[in-house]
């Protein structure tokens, strides 16, 4: 696998590399600096002598974790503390529907395969209502009116959380950032889907607290249609930090305020309500109103360990033969037989 940087001027080659892990999981064979030509128009595959190169499986791709996808490599994990997803929305400005960068977002949670964990094949975003976008300014989603889901998983029957034998793990928390962006904002929340329907929502419903006759932080169940509220009546254009938790082995939902991060063990929670039964295959960012609600930093986690100290390295995760700002390429070939493994960059 080549990599040619143009932001760096390095050109980097590895030799059969581990493609479960990362980008800065594996050490290029041979690097150099290259300066000479800050352009690529085409890729060449060559060789020479009496015997015959065959080539095959060739991935032009702007990332790490765009090449993986091309050539997924299933990595279980085992363990309490899990990362299903996280997503920085560092992207370019523009519709929200169809971006697939972040972390993970690949996540296969059902065990009757006897296999749990990434299948390096990552869900992209889907709109729900309107037309929710990537907001270039703040490189946050942008969401009035409008609403963008996100599943845990490629395929979303084998992403879906439960408290059923078959989900292997039974807990979900979800860190986000929310900023509203005006008085005008009504409702804004991180929804708990299950398939295509809603079933909680963390963040602020429409309903105002009856106790208080004012918007508040709470959690909606909209199964049941009813709400348990915080008494934290949220600020326009304050930045909110949010964890929404879902224990689908005991039916019981959780919203955290501005938590304290550092704490080791779990804080008490804002507030809580029952939910059951609770299923879950995607979460969902939403809001209404006459002014825009904006959303960043997103993780879902399997505990409130592998979250608090989770910080979001988004990586573009663009598709292969796609172009973005970062300025590099990724080339990848196969080769079956023959004497070298000679890939050959049009500069």
């Amino acid at each position: 696998m080549a990599k040619l940087d143009f932001v760096n001027d390095v050109i980097a080659l590895y030799v059969n590399p581990d493609m479960s892990l990362p980008e800065g999981g594996n050490a290029p064979a041979a690097s150099r600096t290259y300066t000479n030509n800050n352009w690529c128009t085409a890729v060449r595959l060559a060789s020479g002598g009496t015997g015959a190169t065959t080539w095959d499986g060739l991935a032009v791709c702007t990332s790490w974790a765009a090449l993986q996808q091309a050539y997924p490599t299933p990595q279980p994990v085992s363990g309490p503390d899990v990362v299903i997803g996280t997503d920085a929305f560092d992207y370019d400005a523009g519709a929200i529907a169809g971006r697939d960068g972040g972390t993970h977002f690949d996540f296969d949670n059902q065990n009757a395969d006897a296999f749990v964990g990434y299948t390096q094949l990552s869900s992209a975003w889907q709109n729900v209502v309107g037309a929710p976008f990537v907001d270039g300014g703040r490189f946050m989603l942008s969401t009035q009116e409008s609403s963008a889901r996100r599943t845990y998983g490629r395929s979303e029957a084998n992403g879906s959380f439960s408290s059923a034998a078959s989900s292997e793990y039974k807990q979900l928390f979800y860190r986000f950032e929310m900023i509203r962006g005006g008085d005008a904002t009504t409702w804004s929340g991180a929804s708990v889907y299950d398939g295509n329907s809603e079933r909680i929502l963390f963040g602020v419903p429409f309903a105002a607290n009856p106790a208080s006759g004012q918007r508040e932080f709470a959690i909606h169940n909209l199964v049941n249609d009813t709400w348990s509220y915080t008494g934290i009546v949220p600020v326009a254009g304050a930045r909110y930090f949010l964890v929404g938790k879902v224990d689908f082995a005991t039916g019981t939902a959780s919203l955290f305020v501005n938590p304290n991060f550092a704490s080791a063990t779990e804080p008490v929670p804002n507030a809580t309500m029952a939910w059951t039964p609770a299923v879950s295959t995607a979460v969902r960012f939403g809001s209404g109103g006459g002014a825009p609600t904006y959303w960043d930093h997103l993780a879902v986690t399997t505990s409130w360990s592998s979250m608090r100290t989770l910080i979001s390295h988004a990586r573009p995760g663009l598709r292969c033969g796609s172009h973005h700002r970062r300025g590099f390429v990724f080339v990848s070939r196969w080769q079956h037989r023959g004497a070298k493994w000679w890939p050959a960059l049009g500069l």
